[in-house]
């Protein structure tokens, strides 16, 4: 970090609103000294006191403390100058790790820093976060051309006494993320600011300040580890020294680095030291936070299973199974696994933290829970490595946003748009079905419903305006909001799964209690005969363009293949697919809409079709329902290749939609079924007398 006269030495800018807030106003900073490109050259001042690749090719100068779990933790003192290092691996990528170490605001940091550091940390806030976007000076580091700036913030962390004559420590530091343009590695660096240097006012403090502390995580991957690499660490190994062996792993190499100096020695000084913690201290937390890094392993693992959707224990009493799911022995102490819900023995299953985000709380919930053996191979083996922290939620439905339109509007005007760009009359014809179908205007058989008290607004003779006014005026649909917006399996799910023990292969599906009526159904509807169906693409475009997503489908799940009805994507259409390689065999488990906001990071979903061959990383599905409007055979489900929650807006056509579908199904069964009647009255009309009674 610069000195204080180096950072006023800078070219004058106008100073930057801070985000630190504090209910007594004139107590707290209210603005930074420094501008954010001022912050800029700081952090970058910061990257050029850690050199990653003299510090690892020093190992002859560390001396080897101690070992804490998966990391090595390595000391040095050089004069005044003391250094610790803690060199480990993870089983997971960079990209995970960074989702871990990533924050920007004021709940982000808490939950970064109570993951990491545990019961040290007592609170904290993000003072400030630079706009990366904004900025005037290059934010790339002339030392580490391929890095880019991916995060830079002024925080503050109180961490916990340590004794019961210790005191509370405060730090004020600059974080700063640097990223690898290849996706292979990270930089999490930081720096101690002094709140008389960088902010106007009087700072909050209770405690001691941590001062002249340097601190740098660095985070690659590494495609050559093995379970025994722990025991040969060494602080000298840096990428692409194992560059021989290529073979693709998730496991990483994690690096931290923290110096601290005396007052007297700091080559970044201070006006003041007042209320600075003393050099024992400072020197005692620098190990901690090396010490810490051991709960990686433990926090990656437990906002894993945060994604993961588990069962409803009170379904899977007693036990249906009287042998282990994974060991095939006789059951002696049932445990019951919450993620397959199948009973297990002890000896195959652990208990295990779980983090979930609780809405409204800062601080992430923590529960233990029973995995066995096989889902838990399956938990290690999924992708997360676009899993954010606020992702460790249920599914939700969000609140429009001001400017969105309400579904109503937002059909009127797909409808209108596909009216008029139809490509043919065929395709126009489909779609003026479907307008009749969505304003309920038809019967079964196609004419106007008897119960409708609305005078046909349509005849053989009616004009594109005629259909335009029809939905402009009389298209009503209900808007939900967020909370009567139901989704299946969002906190719990009420069916059991098999994992196997080969994770590169598919779950054993599950099967819905009504599986031989339902599959009857879909028999009798003759919707898999009759080939593309031009009215069902038409919905399929309505919701691809509806949600802004990569595919749309309508699905009909038979017994033991999924059947592409329809599709936005025409090669798609009338395609099969294996039913344990598709995500909709789980939709159709309920009769509510199911939404999956990260399918790669789900042990049911990670070996799916839509996850290994569309790149999937968010599937919603609404249900199609057969003759009876009470059977689920199908569904109207979007692919899309980011993540994302559905708007109140967008659930509610989608909603339309699927019951657009069903009602397309159903008058295409009741036509078949008369046709079929009047074909076998025609027989028996031709046939003889007495043959007819023979």
């Amino acid at each position: 970090m610069a000195s204080r006269a180096a950072v006023l030495a800078m070219p004058p800018s106008r100073p930057v609103a801070s985000n630190h807030k504090h209910g007594d106003a004139s107590s707290g900073p209210s603005a930074l000294v420094v501008s954010d490109d001022d912050l800029v050259a700081l952090a970058a001042k910061t990257a050029s006191t850690i050199q990653w690749d003299k510090i690892l090719h020093m190992s002859s100068q560390w001396q080897w403390l101690e070992g804490a779990d998966e990391f090595s933790i390595y000391t040095k003192q050089d004069g005044p100058r003391f250094a610790v290092l803690a060199v480990g691996i993870v089983s997971c990528c960079a990209a995970e790790l960074r989702n871990v170490m990533y924050a920007t605001k004021n709940n982000e940091h808490i939950r970064c820093v109570d993951a990491m550091h545990g019961s040290d940390f007592r609170d904290g806030e993000v003072a400030h976060d630079v706009d990366i976007g904004s900025l005037r000076l290059p934010s790339a580091l002339p030392s580490r051309t391929s890095a880019s700036l991916g995060q830079l913030s002024v925080k503050t962390v109180t961490f916990n006494k340590t004794g019961w004559l210790s005191s509370l420590e405060d730090w004020c530091y600059l974080d700063a993320i640097y990223d690898d343009r290849s996706g292979e590695s990270f930089e999490k660096l930081s720096t101690s600011l002094d709140f008389d240097d960088f902010f106007d006012g009087k700072p909050r403090n209770v405690g001691k300040r941590l001062q002249n502390m340097v601190t740098g995580y660095f985070v690659h991957n590494d495609h050559g580890l093995n379970k025994n690499d722990r025991e040969s660490e060494q602080p000298g190994q840096l990428p692409g020294s194992q560059a021989g062996n290529q073979k693709k792993t998730k496991k990483c190499r994690v690096y931290f680095y923290a110096e601290m100096f005396t007052p007297k020695q700091s080559r970044f000084s201070f006006s003041s030291t007042r209320g600075g913690a003393g050099e024992k201290t400072t020197k005692s937390r620098l190990l901690q936070l090396a010490r810490n890094c051991a709960r990686l392993p433990r926090v990656v693992r437990s906002r894993r299973l945060g994604v993961q959707v588990l069962v409803n224990r009170s379904l899977f009493r007693p036990p249906s199974n009287l042998l282990c799911l994974c060991c095939s022995k006789t059951l002696l102490i049932a445990r019951l696994c919450r993620l397959c819900g199948h009973i297990v023995c002890e000896n195959c299953s652990d208990t295990y933290e779980r983090e979930r985000l609780i809405f409204g709380q800062p601080r992430m919930q923590i529960d233990m829970i029973r995995v066995c053996g096989h889902c838990m191979t399956r938990v290690d083996a999924t992708d997360y490595s676009n899993v954010s922290t606020k992702s460790l939620r249920s599914a939700r439905v969000t609140p429009n946003n001001k400017d969105d339109k309400p579904a109503d509007a937002v059909l009127t005007d797909l409808l209108q748009d596909a009216l008029m760009g139809a490509k043919s009359h065929r395709q126009k014809e489909s779609v003026m079905s479907v307008i009749k179908h969505i304003l309920d205007l038809d019967s079964a058989l196609g004419s106007p419903s008897p119960s409708s008290s609305i005078t046909p607004l349509f005849s053989s003779f009616s004009s594109d305006s005629d259909y335009i006014y029809a939905i402009q005026n009389h298209l009503e649909v209900k808007s939900l909001r967020a909370s009567e917006c139901e989704i299946a399996n969002a906190e719990e799910r009420q069916y059991q799964v098999n994992p196997n023990d080969n994770v590169e292969l598919p779950m054993t599906f599950p099967m819905p209690d009504n599986e031989e009526k339902r599959v009857q159904m879909i028999k009798d509807s003759g919707i898999r005969e009759v080939g593309a169906n031009e009215e069902l693409n038409i919905i399929c475009s309505l919701a691809k363009k509806e949600l802004d997503c990569l595919v749309s489908f309508v699905t009909i799940m038979d017994k033991t293949e999924l059947y592409v009805a329809a599709s936005s994507m025409e090669e798609a259409r009338c395609q099969v697919f294996p039913r344990d390689t598709t995500i909709c065999t789980y939709t159709i488990m309920g009769t509510k809409p199911m939404v999956i906001p990260h399918p790669e990071a789900d042990i049911r979903f990670h070996r799916t079709a839509a996850v290994a061959d569309m790149g999937a990383r968010f599937y919603c599905g609404f249900p199609v329902f057969g003759e009876d409007n009470k059977t689920v055979i199908g569904t109207v489900c979007c692919v899309d290749s980011k993540s994302r929650d559905l708007t109140e807006a967008e659930y509610t056509s989608l909603s339309k939609l699927a019951e657009t579908a069903s009602k397309v199904v159903r008058v295409h069964t009741q036509r078949r079924k008369s046709v079929s009647k009047q074909a076998i009255s025609a027989a028996l009309g031709a046939m003889p007398p007495l043959a007819r009674h023979s």
